[in-house]
């Protein structure tokens, strides 16, 4: 299965799919379960149909979890809340939603920073969206002078400055995720249609693939993640995903091809503890395989896969590699019906922590979801589909929370309406010593 891999034909399939047809490839790109939440299709941005939500009885962290049912999230406080003002780790918010492209630094109360925005049809050198569900920026990161780095998913990677205006930008299907190198390199996941001969009888499927970029947006380097595991001991894995009769097909910008791996992560590792496997080394990155409920690492040097493991999950996002040499993933549950944190041992791959230890169907994002390892142990845990995120502790206190202000009622043609809420994509706690010198006044 070493085959060198060629771009998929334009015949294909179309050049250009409509709009219900975008729509529903990247709800499919997303989603492998029917009970799914249904976007809304008369917005631009990306919003999930609400639905009554309990509190979440934050219980002991990996041992025990429960749920109270109290106000439902559409009726809750909107913004931050700081439950526990001592155990809660400093820093400000960033953060990104569905409704349209902005981002917002914020104080741990919700009180506004800083915003970032831009309007995509305006931006000079950037092609035109392909459907309003690209709008909103998918993820973001900040930079040392006060910039931003956003994405446009299945479109384009921005770089702003701290005032929004446009730096550069690099399309080639730019999504989900992007990291920085110690250099100040950003590498970037993007794809695009291809053939292999030895995949899935020849057919057209995703190469998942990663650009390298300098500080002027420059390619240095590119990559095919799909290659690196077709020439990887784990190949088999690509004829196993072929082989299931039920599998996702996306648009990859140039009509519909099949998702065979579905790279929703790339984080690179900055230090390693000790006793881990071999291939944990900085450098390396971190990815995830949503359709393979797998993970893996990647070496960019060498343009080689060099570590795997598979088993445990069920749709996974955003792992991250603890000090504690604990590997932590954001496991969504899309056949489970329940979303988790899990802790897994990356000599073994057995699990070793989760939380909630039991099913709890209150705490489930059936697509995208976020998770951060917090320096005093905790964890930060975005709920995409709910609109939310908290915070909590080592001990499992409930420490922090918030809940989207952007959210919609909408009436259907035959009178019933819905409510909607913004897909928050992610909330990042940024700790003081990385806020750039600008912000720090609005530590308190």
């Amino acid at each position: 299965m070493s085959a060198r891999l060629r771009p998929g034909p334009r015949s294909r399939g179309p050049r250009a799919l409509s709009g219900a047809a975008l729509a529903c490839a990247l709800l499919a790109a997303c989603s492998r379960t029917p009970e799914a939440p249904r976007p809304d299709p008369t917005a631009a941005g990306f919003w999930f149909t609400a639905r009554e939500r309990p509190d979440v009885d934050l219980g002991a962290l990996g041992y025990a979890a429960g749920t109270r049912p109290e106000s439902p999230s559409l009726a809750a406080p909107i913004g931050g809340r700081v439950h526990l003002p001592e155990a809660t780790a400093p820093g400000l918010n960033l953060w990104c939603a569905g409704h349209a492209p902005e981002a917002y630094l914020e104080t741990l109360a919700g009180e506004p920073v800083h915003r970032w925005a831009v309007d995509p049809d305006r931006l000079p050198g950037v092609p035109p969206l392909r459907h309003a569900t690209q709008r909103a920026w998918r993820r973001v990161r900040l930079l040392p002078d006060g910039g931003l780095l956003a994405l446009h998913e299945a479109h384009a990677l921005l770089r702003l400055d701290v005032d929004s205006a446009l730096v550069w930008a690099v399309g080639e299907g730019a999504h989900h995720d992007f990291d920085l190198d110690a250099a100040g390199r950003v590498h970037v996941l993007v794809r695009r249609a291809v053939e292999h001969p030895g995949i899935a009888g020849g057919q057209t499927v995703v190469d998942d693939g990663v650009l390298v970029l300098g500080p002027d947006g420059a390619v240095v380097a590119r990559h095919s993640l799909l290659e690196a595991l077709a020439r990887s001991p784990w190949a088999h894995v690509l004829d196993a995903a072929a082989a299931q009769p039920d599998g996702r097909t996306l648009d990859a910008g140039d009509g519909l091809a099949r998702d065979l791996l579905h790279v929703n992560a790339y984080a690179l590792l900055r230090s390693v503890p000790a006793g881990l496997p071999a291939a944990f080394q900085p450098g390396r990155a971190l990815l995830c395989f949503r359709e393979l409920d797998a993970l893996a690492l990647f070496d960019p040097e060498a343009g080689a896969l060099v570590w795997y493991s598979a088993g445990a999950l069920d749709g996974p996002h955003d792992p991250e590699l603890g000090a504690d040499g604990r590997l932590w993933v954001f496991d969504n549950g899309l056949r489970r019906g329940w979303s988790r944190a899990v802790a897994l041992d990356p000599s073994t791959g057995r699990e070793v922590a989760a939380w909630p230890a039991a099913p709890d169907p209150a705490f489930h994002s059936e697509v995208c979801g976020a998770l951060q390892l917090l320096p005093h142990g905790g964890l930060l845990l975005t709920e995409s589909t709910a609109g939310r995120a908290f915070e909590v502790t080592a001990e499992g206190a409930l420490a922090w929370s918030y809940a989207t202000p952007h959210r919609v009622e909408r009436r259907s043609p035959d009178g019933p309406s819905e409510r909607f809420v913004a897909c928050l994509f992610e909330v990042e706690r940024i700790a003081p010593e990385d806020l750039p010198a600008r912000f720090r006044s609005a530590l308190r």
